[in-house]
């Protein structure tokens, strides 16, 4: 298989994983919001606005990386491992404050997998069957 499309393969993983881990997320917004209204003042309000907004970003970074995996390059795959930050840092701000649970390990996976295709696209690009500058050192 080509590094390229090992690249882009890995682009709609990373974009699927992304969408898939929204979903997951989701489905505990009634209990977190349950709970929320049981401890009441702020909380009650914030606490599920932002498991909102955290599925809505996963959303948003799998939209981002269905847009790569149409059109893969070095430059994207920069990109990718970006965008790998936000469900990696969520794994880490998991288990300083609440431990490890199954859901960091879901995060852990979707960065890897991010990382993954970030690192595949900018291989394939400067590998020396994609980039001139690779091939011009060698004759040097």
């Amino acid at each position: 298989m080509k590094r390229r499309t090992v690249g882009s393969a890995l682009a709609w993983l990373t974009a699927a994983l992304f969408i898939a881990t929204a979903a997951i997320h989701h489905t505990g917004f009634s209990g977190v919001s349950a709970l929320a209204a049981e401890t009441g003042g702020d909380v009650a309000i914030l606490m599920p606005m932002l498991w909102l907004f955290f599925s809505i970003e996963l959303v948003i970074l799998g939209a981002v990386a269905l847009v790569i995996a149409r059109r893969p390059s070095a430059d994207h795959g920069t990109i990718l491992m970006l965008l790998a930050l936000v469900p990696g840092a969520a794994a880490v701000l998991q288990l300083v404050y609440i431990g490890f649970i199954p859901p960091t390990a879901i995060l852990l996976f979707d960065a890897l997998v991010a990382i993954a295709a970030g690192t595949a696209l900018r291989w394939a690009t400067h590998s020396p069957h994609g980039d001139n500058r690779v091939s011009e050192r060698r004759r040097e």
